[in-house]
């Protein structure tokens, strides 16, 4: 539950506000053994994980969190200026629609 915890600037200048939305994955705080704490939707936690190896300079370790919560947190920390909730939407929308059969050209 995202609301129970206790965010970090630290932690959340990790990432960029797209690397956020690309991942939907959002850094909470540092533990005191130095680990990072990310929240990650479980629909692009592979990819978050995968993202997080590669380009955080810190151990991280993941918690799944339930995707609108946080979507709504991603709004609070990283806004997206101009994006409607509409284009929200249609954009959750592509990303979890599976791919459909491909066309002969």
């Amino acid at each position: 539950d995202l609301e129970k915890q206790k965010f970090d600037e630290e932690a959340l200048r990790q990432i960029n506000r797209r690397q956020a939305w690309q991942f939907e994955m959002l850094p909470v705080h540092f533990e005191s053994t130095g680990e990072l704490l990310i929240a990650a939707s479980r629909s692009r936690l592979a990819r978050a994980v995968t993202f997080a190896a590669s380009r955080i300079d810190h151990v991280a370790f993941f918690r799944i969190a339930e995707s609108e919560q946080l979507r709504q947190f991603l709004k609070r920390y990283y806004p997206l200026p101009g994006v409607s909730q509409r284009i929200v939407e249609a954009a959750k929308r592509l990303a979890t629609t599976p791919p459909g059969p491909t066309q002969a050209a």
